[in-house]
């Protein structure tokens, strides 16, 4: 492998691991927000919840995680769900996985998604009766970077 190869790779890594770490800072900013709070606030777990939330991500995550995802979901939903996926595992783990780096920007674009899903059996997306971007094309007809 060259040397420019192996600094490509590199350089995908290193922007990664920051990409996760920015989606994960976000997340934990997003649930200290007041708005936030107070929903979380008006949710006691029991003993017994909190025990079942952390045995279920002890056995299939090896981790602990904190209940306040699980109890802003409670406070939705009226409902406890100890297999509830938080918001900050989704975005800053399990999302990053399923979706390489080169197609981010593509796939976040929701004015893209119809496009890409057309002719898909059984896929559904919102109708678009108006949409606002920041897209141009250049002379030789492709999309700038």
């Amino acid at each position: 492998m060259g040397l420019l190869t192996n600094v490509r790779n590199k350089m995908s890594a290193v922007e990664e691991v920051l990409y996760r770490v920015g989606q994960l800072h976000g997340e934990k900013r997003k649930i200290k927000d007041p708005r936030r709070v107070k929903l979380i606030n008006r949710v006691e777990l029991t003993d017994a919840q909190e025990q079942e939330i952390d045995y279920f991500y002890m056995s299939n995550l090896g981790r602990k995680v904190p209940h306040d995802w699980h109890r802003l979901y409670q406070s939705f939903t009226g409902v406890f769900n100890k297999d509830y996926f938080p918001e900050f595992l989704y975005t800053s783990e399990l999302e990053p996985s399923w979706n390489p780096i080169s197609y981010r920007s593509v796939f976040a674009d929701k004015n893209l998604l119809p496009f890409l899903t057309e002719g898909i059996p059984g896929m559904k997306t919102a109708q678009i009766y108006g949409s606002n971007t920041n897209c141009y094309l250049d002379r030789g007809g492709g999309i700038p970077q």
